[in-house]
């Protein structure tokens, strides 16, 4: 199989901007600058560029999904897939599986293949051995990994696929070992099993696209907001302080001395002869002590790491050289690794049955070893990386099962079959500093039909500390927006919220009493910011289908539906999700003392239909969907206000000051009136959303979709709405496909749209073209 695809994308889009109307220039929280402006009600003309997490959520399509972001560039890209395949025999085959991916953009190929990435492997299979069938030994990249029953417990990685090239997964595929078959059946029946051993890559979320080594590009050569980034394992770190200093002596003995290599690596620019034959200098090459002598001239090699004297150094010679050196390591991040392995047993005489048991375990790797006890004990720590973070460690032992029950529901072939699973976990972010945290996870469920109606149900309840995987982790500085999240998973993004109105009412109180504020201009204080659902959880390492710290049902009905000759296919389905504790953002951002007791509930409502229509004599597959989410802790209790700052975390110290000596009586005592809500959620998301396709030809097929987001309510500031905006989103492409090959040609446009009626400044649309030409042996 060989596969190339050749991708022309371009994704021109209007910018975005922030005002500022305070009439001084104002370095934002994200560290923008925003030049002065005209106080209102003049213009206000200064701008700048906005938050970048924030433009990270914005820019993305219709799936919210921050790594669909993109600037406006024109990527040509190459997606390649072959595989060599030695049939040894009926029984034996060997395959070489290799994927080849290279993204470009203007201009020619870069040097030492910086944006190419290539992964060979090795996939044998043998179709029986004995008591064995299907035995697969995979080596390389593993990609078919196998999820727990309802994904629990492990929730295997997704990475490319031919369909979707290019689109850097959260959870990419792991590398190393792995193997899977079936024991044949015995007395009790038979039995799946499959086990791993991978390295897991240390995946980390950009947040300084900006000071990325050009070496250290990942498979795509992005270097985006938020998008997964891999730093390389070797590198060079400094120890001590920047002006420690590394001597090296030399002695040219019986012979000349022209070239000699440092002890270390030296920092460009700053290697100098420090002593020559009893001669001292300093940096700057004035001799400062000894026999007068002439300083040797000398060059630096940085790919050596050598000294290359100008003239070759007389035998007997003596030369210092001095210089700020580096360490070096081969483990700039603690080395991560996964041991998974899974049995599915079927049983004999009750088709249907299984039981499941998962485990997985992923563990950073720092080779410490501990000899003797006491006053002789002794730890040697072999691979101990200077990031920072901590070695992670987390096991989790997952039992799941599907059991058929011996009756029909409601006529033939409605037999109900209740399945379930339950986990245990033990994790810590830490574990030389941290002990570990143990929680518990389970879900039970029941799906049946009614005649052609198919049901199901099912409840979950996740423990709090119930972890499967490793933290996710920025590469970087936490955005200010997001810096006092102390989760370890990344929530999943439900819409922008703002603080425009409650800074007006904040400026309001002043406006009362004759004074002047501005609040609402400055944009270090008033922004828009992405409002997260806890209940719902991803992240580059995470390994379950479900959020720690929430508990609920859901249930789902699929029916054929017969409108006179239009036959479709009816989804329905509600899930609600509470928290078991509550944990409010507010506290996080704010501390204990705005903690909440209610908890966050969160409902969402689906109804969605497919059928084929009739058109000009073709059938064009047409699809609906329309959903309403909403999250909700309704916590009314109010505190005082004060704006706040991101970049400090705490209310902005010359508002606070300003309102002090403005009302040194009020409500709450000295200081601002304004009461605001930390913990009022009360917030909505509604989609509508349509797709068709239309096989005009045998080979020419047509395809559309709209979609349309709105957002509104409140979240974490009045008790009014101050959230109305909405997204749309609508596509349309043609698809080719090449008579007599696996070929096709297609090209696709779409147009986005991003409308706030509260901040107008992020209002934003943008165009993007595709072209894709597959080929397929």
């Amino acid at each position: 199989a060989f596969l190339p695809n050749l991708a022309l994308r371009q994704r021109p889009g209007l910018p975005e901007s922030i005002t500022n109307t305070t009439g001084a220039p104002v370095t934002t929280y994200y560290g923008a600058t925003a030049p002065a402006g005209a106080a209102p009600p003049g213009n206000p003309t200064a701008v700048t560029g906005i938050d970048p997490f924030v433009n990270a959520y914005l820019t993305s399509d219709d799936s919210n999904n921050p790594l669909t972001q993109a600037s406006s560039q024109i990527y040509i890209r190459q997606d390649s897939r072959f595989s060599l395949s030695y049939q040894i025999n009926e029984n034996v085959q060997i395959q070489l599986p290799v994927h080849v991916l290279n993204y470009e953009y203007g201009g020619e190929f870069a040097n030492n293949q910086q944006r190419i990435d290539l992964e060979p492997g090795v996939d044998v299979t043998i179709a029986k051995a004995g008591a064995l069938s299907n035995l697969d030994f995979k080596f390389g990249i593993i990609d078919n990994m196998t999820s727990s029953r309802l994904g629990l417990a492990f929730r295997a990685p997704q990475g490319y696929n031919g369909q979707v090239p290019y689109v850097l997964p959260y959870q990419p595929f792991q590398k190393g070992f792995a193997f899977k078959g079936t024991v044949g059946e015995g007395a009790f029946g038979s039995t799946d099993f499959e086990g791993s051993f991978t390295r897991v890559d240390n995946t980390l979320l950009d947040t300084q696209p900006g000071n990325i080594d050009p070496s250290q590009y990942g498979v795509t050569g992005i270097n985006g907001y938020l998008l997964p980034f891999v730093p390389n394992q070797g590198g060079f770190n400094q120890a001590g302080a920047a002006g420690a200093l590394t001597t090296n002596t030399f002695n040219a003995g019986s012979g000349s001395l022209t070239q000699v290599y440092l002890g270390a690596k030296a920092v460009n620019g700053s290697v100098y002869v420090s002593y020559y034959n009893g001669a001292t200098f300093n940096a700057n090459g004035v001799q400062t002590g000894g026999p007068a002598a002439a300083l040797p001239a000398i060059t630096y090699n940085d790919t050596y790491n050598a000294v290359v004297f100008g003239s070759p150094l007389p035998a007997g010679s003596v030369v210092s050289l001095t210089y700020r050196g580096l360490n070096e390591t081969n483990d700039t991040a603690f080395e991560r690794y996964m041991i998974r392995g899974r049995l599915n047993q079927k049983f004999k005489g009750y088709a249907g049955a299984e039981i499941g048991v998962t485990f997985n375990r992923v563990f950073d790797f720092d080779d410490t070893i501990t000899t003797g006890s006491g006053a002789t004990g002794l730890t040697a720590v072999n691979h101990n990386a200077a990031d920072g973070f901590g070695l992670v460690s987390d096991t989790v032992l997952g039992l799941d099962f599907q059991a058929p029950l011996p009756f029909n529901v409601y006529g033939p072939d409605s037999r109900p079959v209740v399945f379930g699973e339950f986990a245990d976990s033990k994790f810590t972010a830490d574990y030389h500093n941290v002990p570990a945290v143990g929680d518990t996870a389970g879900i039970v469920g029941v799906r049946f039909k009614v005649k052609k109606v198919e049901l199901s149900a099912q409840y979950q309840t996740v423990g709090s500390n119930f972890f499967s995987g490793a933290p996710f982790r920025f590469y970087g500085n936490a955005p200010p927006l997001f810096a006092s999240y102390k989760g370890g998973f990344f929530p999943d993004f439900f819409g922008f919220a703002n603080d425009v109105g409650i800074n007006q009412q904040y400026d309001g109180q002043f406006t009362h009493v004759g004074l002047a504020s501005n609040v609402t201009g400055n944009p270090n204080l008033t922004f828009a910011y992405p409002a997260f659902n806890p209940l719902k959880a991803t992240g580059p390492q995470y390994y379950s289908a479900f959020a720690p710290n929430s508990r609920g049902e859901s249930v789902a009905a699929n029916a054929p539906v017969r409108i006179g000759d239009l036959n479709l296919t009816a989804r329905a389905s509600y899930q609600h999700l509470e928290e078991i504790r509550p944990n409010s953002f507010a506290t996080q951002t704010f501390g204990p003392q705005v903690a909440s007791n209610r908890p966050l509930n969160y409902d969402t409502y689906t109804l969605g239909t497919t059928f084929a229509l009739p058109v000009f004599g073709q059938n064009a597959n047409v699809g609906l969907t329309g959903a309403y989410e909403s999250i909700k802790r309704l916590d009314a209790t109010p505190f005082q206000y004060n704006p706040i700052n991101p970049s400090t975390q705490a209310a902005d110290t010359t508002a606070f000051a300003a309102a002090n000596t403005a009302f040194p009586t009020g409500p709450f005592g000295a200081g601002s009136g304004v009461s605001f809500y930390p913990n009022y959620v009360n917030m909505r998301h509604i989609t509508i959303a349509a797709n068709a396709s239309l096989p005009v030809t045998k080979n020419f097929n047509l395809t559309g979709s709209y979609s349309t987001q709105r957002y509104g309510g409140a979240y974490g500031t009045t008790l009014t709405q101050n959230i109305s905006e909405r997204k749309d989103y609508y596509t349309g492409g043609v698809t080719y496909n090449i008579p007599k090959s696996n070929s096709s040609l297609s090209f696709l446009a779409k147009h986005y749209g991003y409308a706030d009626d509260v901040v107008p400044n992020f209002n934003f649309s943008q165009n993007r073209q595709d072209v894709n030409f597959t080929i397929r042996f």
